[in-house]
This record gives structure tokens, sequence and C-alpha cells, in this order.
């Protein structure tokens, strides 16, 4: 089997997936994740060279990684943050001096995030969410069919820069801009929602699924001392945006009436190397 290494660069996260793959099926070698919140430095359509340099020691970082694992192709997206840059050229151009590196639209990663989260999670249909920390991918799906796919511009960290007074009356009103009603149980990829079901885990009551309930369960005591612990412990990278995450799945799901939530461990790498690599 051939070896490669996916980058996912993203608005909070960056995270690399090692991978042995043929043109049928491929396998995790390993998976790596760090907290940049690459987000953070990006100011009215600018991001600056602090947080470039951010980018490109991660992404020498990971390339060392792959390579000391026998990976040698790397290949390198870049997200929602990227989106927001009024000339992404200036980041992608230096990134691409390390690891070949491409910024991908909305459209792009709610099709990509889609393809990994259906090789992990077999649901005939419902919907597909991926919560960034610069935007939200939604999909319709109906087996392997794409009714309806859109992207969001709002994130977990992009949601803690504004901190609205009521963040869920927030969400819903970005969410009455959507012309299509999601319907159906909705399967998860991404920090917020990985986190989520860690909690659960490390609280002793390990979940494939979880009602909605479950999700308003977390956030309701998000401060009580146990589930502070566990966040503190496992998941601390994650605990000064994680809140806002769960604020925007939780609005998701009462807007649409969604009961059922399923974690998919796959989400826009995998999609990737489903769609641009093994093909």
């Amino acid at each position: 089997m051939k070896k490669c290494g996916i980058i996912d660069i993203g608005s909070n996260s960056i995270r690399l997936g090692l991978y042995a793959y043929d043109a049928q099926k491929f396998e995790i070698i390993d998976n790596y994740v760090t907290v940049k919140e690459l987000g953070s430095y990006v100011d009215k359509g600018t991001i600056s060279q602090k947080g470039i340099e951010v980018a490109l020691k991660t992404l020498i970082s990971f390339k060392d990684i792959a390579k000391n694992r026998g990976v040698d192709d790397l290949y390198a997206l870049v997200t929602a943050f990227g989106r927001k840059l009024d000339d992404p050229s200036i980041l992608i151009n230096q990134l691409n001096n390390e690891v070949p590196t491409t910024l991908i639209s909305g459209e792009q990663e709610a099709t990509l995030a889609f393809k990994g989260c259906r090789s992990k999670v077999n649901l005939e249909k419902g919907i597909m969410i991926d919560i960034g920390g610069g935007s939200v991918e939604m999909v319709q799906f109906n087996n392997n069919d794409i009714e309806y796919q859109t992207s969001i511009d709002l994130g977990c960290v992009s949601l803690f820069n504004i901190n609205p007074q009521e963040p869920q009356l927030y969400v819903d009103d970005l969410l009455k801009k959507i012309d299509h009603r999601f319907n159906g149980s909705l399967v998860g990829a991404g920090g917020t929602i990985e986190s989520l079901f860690i909690i659960y885990d490390k609280m002793g009551d390990p979940r494939t699924k979880l009602t909605r309930d479950e999700v308003l369960n977390i956030i309701e005591n998000y401060t009580n001392d146990a589930i502070h612990f566990i966040i503190s412990k496992y998941i601390d990278a994650r605990k000064k945006t994680l809140w806002y995450g769960l604020q925007i799945l939780y609005a998701i799901m009462e807007y649409y009436d969604i009961n059922e939530l399923y974690l998919s461990d796959y989400g826009v790498k995998e999609g990737y190397l489903i769609e641009n690599i093994m093909r």
C-alpha cells in the first residue's frame, strides 16, 4: 500500500492524518492535532506575519513527523480562515514552500467532509455537520447523493470572538437565511463533536450516539466540577472555544428538530484522500 499525509489547516486547529491506501481502501497510520487558533491572527482580511510563521512552523513540525513515520507524500488544505483573507495567496504561497497547499471553498469543504463521514458512518439518509473554528459545513444526503449543502460563515472561534449575549439566537438568525429545511439524524465530525463524545466517555458513559437533551445536559452543566476536570485533563486546548461550539451544535439541533447525533472519526482529510488521491 502507498502512504501519504494530509494536513487540515483550520481556524482553530491544525490536524495531520497519516494513511496507507490503495485504490479501494485506506487505513489510518496515525493522527496528530494541535490547537493554534490561526483565525485569531486575521484582522480585516489580512493575516499577520506572526500567524503565517505559526502555520509554517506547524507544517515543518508535521513534515518531520511524517518523514519519521516513513511518509513522504504530504498535502495541506486551508479551510475557513483562509477564505476570510482578502489575498489568500500571501499565505498559500509561503506554505507551498514546505507542503503543496490548496485553499478549498466552503462547498468543497462540505463535500469532502461528507465523503469522509459517509465512509465511516452508514446512515441511509440524514445530515452531515462539521463544526470548525471558522465555519460550519452542512450536507443533506440520501444514500451517497448530496441533496443540499451549505457552509455557514461562523465557527466556535468566531463565535467566541463575537461573544453574543444569546449565542443560540445569534446562530438562529444565520440559519433563517438558509433556503433549505434540514431533516433526519445528524452525523457529526470535527473537534467540538469529538470533544462532546469524549466528555461522556470519560464520565463513564460511553456513547455511539447522543440525543439533543444529552447535548443540552453538557451545556447546562458545563461548569460542573466533574465536567470541568474532564475538559481540563483531556481536551484542555479546546476549553476556551468548546462551549461556543456546543452552542452552535445545540442551536442547529433545536432549529431543525434533530434528536439524534452520531460521531464520525472521519471528515475533510479522509474525504480528500478518497476523492483526490485514491482516485
